[in-house]
C-alpha cells in the first residue's frame, strides 16, 4: 500500500518539513505554474511515495543507491499537476527531525523513453 507525503511526515517523525526554492522552480519548468507554498504543501501531503524500483519503471534514473553511500536517504513522491506527472524528492535536512523537498522530476522525452511501467497501479 503507497504512502501518502502527509502520512509519511507522521510516520517518519519529522518537526519541520521545508521545501527548496530550486523544487519550486523545477515544478514551474515542468509546468509552468510558479507554486505558492501552500499548494505545495498540499501536493505533497497527497503525493504518494514511490519506491525506487517503481521510479526505474517509470523511466526515472534516480541517484538514489550513490546518495545512500554518503549517507543520504531519499524519497520520492508522485503527484500530478495540470495533468503532468511530477515527483518530489525529499532529504533528511540538518536539523534533526527535518525534512526538505529538494528537487522536483518532471517527464522528459528520455524518461519517456526509458519508461517500462505505465500500469494503472503506478499511476495511480
Amino acid at each position: 500500500m503507497a504512502v501518502h507525503g502527509d502520512k509519511f511526515l507522521i510516520l517518519s517523525k519529522a518537526h519541520a518539513f521545508t521545501i527548496r526554492e530550486h523544487a519550486l522552480d523545477r515544478v514551474l519548468q515542468h509546468t509552468g505554474l510558479l507554486p505558492t507554498r501552500a499548494l505545495a504543501f498540499a501536493l505533497f501531503d497527497r503525493s504518494r511515495q514511490l519506491k525506487v524500483a517503481d521510479m526505474i519503471l517509470l523511466g526515472y534514473r534516480p541517484a538514489y543507491s550513490r546518495r545512500k553511500r554518503r549517507g543520504k536517504s531519499s524519497w520520492y513522491f508522485r503527484f500530478h499537476l495540470f495533468a503532468k506527472e511530477l515527483i518530489a524528492v525529499v532529504q533528511k535536512g540538518s536539523e534533526p527531525g527535518e525534512y526538505v523537498w529538494v528537487t522536483t522530476y518532471g517527464l522528459t522525452a528520455q524518461n519517456i523513453n526509458l519508461r517500462i511501467e505505465t500500469r494503472p497501479v503506478l499511476a495511480a
